[in-house]
């Protein structure tokens, strides 16, 4: 836009005689200019800023979730596709899954069983 305006007023300046109202638009011309680059400044100094903010918190999301723990040497404990948090829980459970850093262990218990395929409807005579 700015650069748009800078070629317009060019075209005008042309077509007028020098005197007073050349030189005013000349120095609104430099004006224009100069807004421009200090809008261009701005705008990657805020992107800059948001983007160090986003950052920082993306640490801290990483830094609070349960894989972090988990790389720290803790495990999480499932039973029956809950979290176990109490011994009395384990106990009841009919089997366990443990959760490491590097994969899941299943104790006791019956595998999973898969989800039923929904059946497709059968389509009937046109005729």
């Amino acid at each position: 836009l700015a650069e748009a305006r800078r070629d317009r007023l060019a075209r005008l300046s042309d077509r007028i005689a020098p005197g007073p109202l050349a030189d005013r638009l000349a120095r609104r011309g430099e004006r224009l200019s100069d807004l421009g680059r200090r809008l261009d400044a701005c705008f990657r100094d805020g992107t800059a800023a948001r983007r160090s903010t986003l950052d920082a918190l993306e640490r801290i999301r990483v830094s609070l979730g349960y894989e972090a723990t988990l790389e720290r040497g803790f495990a999480v404990v499932r039973g029956d596709g809950q979290v176990v948090t109490t011994r009395a829980a384990a106990a009841a459970a009919s089997g366990l899954e443990i959760q490491f850093r590097d994969g899941r262990l299943r104790l006791g218990g019956t595998a999973p069983k898969p989800a039923p395929r929904a059946r497709k409807p059968e389509q009937g005579s046109l005729f």
